[in-house]
This record gives C-alpha cells, sequence and structure tokens, in this order.
C-alpha cells in the first residue's frame, strides 16, 4: 500500500466515524438545546447536513439507532445548532415534525 492510499483509507474512516459518532449523539439534544457556533462551522454543518439528507445508503438501525429516520436525526441536529435546514430534492425541508 503506498501512501496515498493508506491516507485515503484513513480519510474514509475518519469521514465514516466522524458521521456515525453524530448521528448516534443526535438523539441526546432536547428539543430546546440550543448550541451557538459561528457562520463558517454552521456553513459547513449545513453542507454536512444536506449530503447526509442525501445518502440513502445510510441506516439507522445499521448504526443502532433505533427506529428513527434520517431526516429525523438531520433535523435535531439542525435544530439544535439553529440552521436553516437543508431542503429535499422534492424542494421541501426537512423536518421533526410529520
Amino acid at each position: 500500500m503506498n501512501a496515498r492510499s493508506g491516507a485515503l483509507k484513513w480519510m474514509r474512516k475518519t469521514c465514516v466515524n466522524t458521521l456515525t459518532d453524530a448521528l448516534r449523539l443526535s438523539p441526546l439534544f432536547a428539543p430546546a438545546t440550543r448550541i451557538s457556533i459561528s457562520k463558517k462551522i454552521a456553513e459547513d454543518m449545513t453542507r454536512f447536513l444536506a449530503m447526509v439528507a442525501a445518502d440513502t445508503a445510510i441506516d439507522p438501525k445499521t448504526l443502532q439507532l433505533g427506529n428513527v429516520t434520517i431526516a429525523e436525526l438531520v433535523a435535531r441536529i439542525a435544530q439544535a445548532y439553529s440552521i436553516e435546514l437543508p431542503t429535499l430534492a422534492s424542494g421541501s425541508a426537512l423536518s421533526l415534525t410529520p
């Protein structure tokens, strides 16, 4: 294995671990939880949430998150950080409420 392929493998593993950690921690946010973050971090978080929401391969049950949807997890994270929710391909925003 060369250095580049080793670095790519490490990056993929790190991204998967970060995603898993973020999704596993999101149910701990109470509905009233608000966490202040800078504009730059909010922009990065918005991109992250949009990518998570669009990724149909993510299975909450495989991550041992129970009977919850990715949309619910993304909405809970966005709500906690006061981030404008990503928009689905259908044009509707993700929401915690049905």
